[in-house]
């Protein structure tokens, strides 16, 4: 008999919860029908306490375990809200990961080193030096925060592949015994913990695929505006183009990078990209299915 699996998440928000109902719940379902697996969508806190009110809301997936409803479950499968599943070429993402291990995309290493790093450099030069904090090593990731610089791997915390009997006390320490510092969240110490306790089992990259890295490497063009972005014309132009359901050149071309980004992916990490999270067409089903 296949585990009893759920796929999870946590919407916080009315922004955020109406979002991931009309953008990602219908996705997300095919996905869970074809596999098997239950579909739940936290709209509530899961701690209303002066610590969690202090601290971004992401924390809480660390408290996900803990809930009654996931003891009745093999595996729960964490997933953030603004990822959007390749249904027709993603495999069960369970598969072949061992019960006691926490399976994930190794976020410094796949899918190659260089991808890694040449992302980091482009995405940081186009931030600015003062609008992010740069790590190019896993080390330096988890020393930024303050812990040892004595492990080099990191999870990408976004997708995770859990057991609810094997890794709720860790999760729960990993709460209540660190601190927010505006840091990726809970990603940085639920990180470290996991991978020196070695607790993960590493997945295929394309299941935590991030949008931002592919702008950084394959299509940087799109964080340059448009050249008539600023002429007063144009702008009525595009408007008026949007009204009559005539799309504009560089939206067209947006909308194809990420959908070309979506094909190439099992599940798609938009972070908080999400005007681009809608422009993905969910059913496509092939690279021949692309169009200009």
């Amino acid at each position: 008999m296949p585990p009893k699996t759920a796929l999870v998440t946590l919407t916080l928000g009315a922004a955020y919860e109406t979002c991931w109902r009309d953008v990602c719940a219908t996705n997300w379902q095919a996905y869970a029908d074809k596999h098997g697996f239950d579909l739940i969508a936290i709209t509530d806190p899961l701690d209303n306490s002066p610590l969690a009110q202090n601290r971004h809301p992401a924390w809480q997936k660390c408290l996900v375990l803990s809930q009654d409803w996931s003891a009745t479950y093999d595996r729960v499968v964490w997933i953030d809200a603004d990822i959007l599943i390749n249904v027709t070429q993603s495999p069960s993402i369970v598969d072949d990961i061992p019960v006691d291990k926490v399976g994930g995309v190794e976020c410094f290493a796949t899918p190659t080193p260089w991808y890694v790093h040449e992302s980091l450099t482009r995405k940081y030069d186009y931030w600015g030096q003062d609008n992010a904090v740069q790590n190019f090593t896993g080390r330096e990731f988890h020393a930024r925060y303050g812990l040892p610089d004595d492990i080099n791997d990191v999870i990408q915390t976004g997708v995770m592949v859990l057991s609810p009997h094997h890794h709720r006390e860790l999760f729960e320490h990993v709460y209540h015994h660190y601190e927010e510092k505006n840091m990726n969240a809970e990603m940085r110490p639920l990180s470290y913990e996991l991978v020196k306790a070695g607790m993960v089992h590493w997945i295929d990259p394309r299941f935590n695929a991030s949008w931002m890295n592919n702008i950084a490497l394959y299509y940087p063009f799109l964080w340059n505006k448009p050249k008539y972005a600023m002429d007063v014309r144009s702008r009525f132009g595009r408007k008026i183009n949007r009204m009559l359901g005539n799309e504009p050149e560089h939206d067209r071309l947006r909308r194809l990078c990420v959908n070309a980004a979506f094909i190439n992916s099992f599940f798609l990490h938009f972070a908080s990209t999400v005007p681009d999270m809608k422009l993905a067409d969910t059913t496509l089903a092939s690279w021949r299915d692309l169009y200009f």
